[in-house]
């Protein structure tokens, strides 16, 4: 058979596998509060039970996967009255987490130890942190928005009293794309005239010194909202029961989802072109182009997930919280974006019982193959060749359609081949 050269053209590959989401091996009976994963395969998750201060029944286990949530060990088991949340690992060792109250906490060692990096601001269970990097963090709280570009050792303040519509004690999140520009945002509950939702978004970009409103609204008994920035320009927005796109980075917001009934959003995170999205009764939203389109699932209400963590964007290997359970989907195929394409071409394509890759570089590669139901069948580690190509035996591969995840360095190229 003539041999087929398959250039790298991700975004003609119309290769999509079925969301299929799987409860995982996870049930300490506790509430899970946060989760953090840095790949695929690693991560970590803080439960527990909190009632206190005064001191109650105080539990909180940190627990650690490195094969994708099958197996869970146990890092810190803590009974003291200092609960972890909203945890952020940038590596396996580095995370950023919120520890009960007040106290903004940094750890080198996986969450063995930590240490406070900003403490004394009276924080409460809805605080959230953000980081950019491994230097560059966020957190609000009252009103004012810290940010550090050193690792904590100093932090800036802003106060954003100067620029609300309101001023009843309402709790500040933030969602930067760098350190100037991003979005503030915030909600509270008001009683006169009438009890409703007071709800603000505005947009910076020159680190707060100045504010421009983006979004408002006051509404009884609204929820909401998350932001997610997907690029500097594009960003997703829940609130109420709508999912809300920017492409104009907040100067115009169009609706892109409304669920139906009584339902309401619930959780979100937004990684690349991949948006994921829950309803508070089971519904799951699953998009690969910027929320411009949904894939629609459902988990049931028991199941429904407060949060997700997006661990592989060009897979869509999606991680959700629900109370005391985590769920998956690692089954989801999803388009990259044009600016990873490689120089990288395979042949032959059909192939029999091996392929020849061919690279754009000489450096080390390591290569990974998944089937059609994303699962992992076969994976190696290349040394750098002078050709700047390399031979793959496939023979023990069963005949169909295959996709091969090529790593050099810190960049992931993917094709597709077809196993005779």
């Amino acid at each position: 058979m003539k041999a087929l050269f398959y250039y790298l053209t991700i975004v003609s590959i119309p290769f999509t596998l079925s969301a299929q989401w799987t409860t995982l091996p996870l049930n300490t009976g506790y509430q899970n509060h946060s989760m953090s994963f840095i790949n695929k395969d690693t991560g970590y998750v803080c439960n527990g039970i909190f009632q206190g201060p005064p001191p109650g029944i105080n539990h909180t286990k940190l627990l650690k996967t490195t094969d994708g949530g099958q197996t869970w060990l146990t890092v810190v088991d803590d009974y003291t009255n200092t609960p972890i949340s909203d945890m952020h690992y940038v590596t396996e060792n580095l995370g950023i987490y919120r520890k009960w109250q007040d106290n903004v906490m940094k750890t080198t060692n996986g969450g063995v130890t930590g240490t406070a990096i900003l403490s004394g601001l009276g924080g409460g269970s809805g605080d959230r942190i953000q980081v950019l990097d491994s230097l560059k963090y966020f957190y609000a709280r009252n009103n004012t928005v810290y940010a550090t570009q050193n690792g904590g050792t100093s932090w800036t303040t802003k106060s954003t009293l100067a620029f609300q519509n309101f001023n009843n004690n309402n709790i500040f999140y933030t969602e930067f794309d760098n350190l100037k520009n991003g979005f503030v945002y915030g909600s509270v509950l008001v009683n006169l005239p009438s009890f409703h939702t007071e709800y603000a978004v505005y947009k910076t970009t020159d680190s707060c010194q100045t504010l421009q409103p983006s979004y408002y609204s006051a509404t009884p008994n609204a929820t909401g909202g998350i932001i997610k920035l997907a690029t500097p320009a594009i960003a997703i927005m829940t609130f109420n029961n709508m999912v809300l796109k920017t492409q104009d980075f907040g100067t115009t917001w169009d609706t892109v989802y409304t669920f139906s009934g009584t339902e309401k959003t619930f959780g979100m995170d937004v990684k690349n072109n991949v948006v994921v999205i829950s309803g508070n009764l089971g519904t799951i939203l699953v998009s690969t182009n910027y929320g411009t389109t949904f894939q629609t699932g459902f988990v049931g209400s028991s199941l429904a997930p407060i949060s997700f963590c997006i661990a592989d964007a060009n897979f869509a290997i999606i991680y959700g919280r629900a109370n005391t359970r985590l769920i998956k989907m690692g089954s989801y195929v999803a388009s990259v974006s044009e600016k990873e394409k490689p120089v990288i071409s395979v042949y032959p394509n059909p192939a029999g019982s091996c392929i020849n890759l061919r690279y754009g570089d000489a450096i080390p590669k390591d290569i990974e193959i998944y089937d059609i139901t994303g699962s992992l069948v076969k994976s190696l580690s290349l040394k750098a060749t002078a050709t700047a190509w390399d031979k793959i035996m496939i023979d023990d591969l069963n005949s169909g359609c295959y996709i091969i995840k090529i790593t050099s360095g810190t960049q992931s190229s993917y094709l597709k081949f077809i196993k005779e």
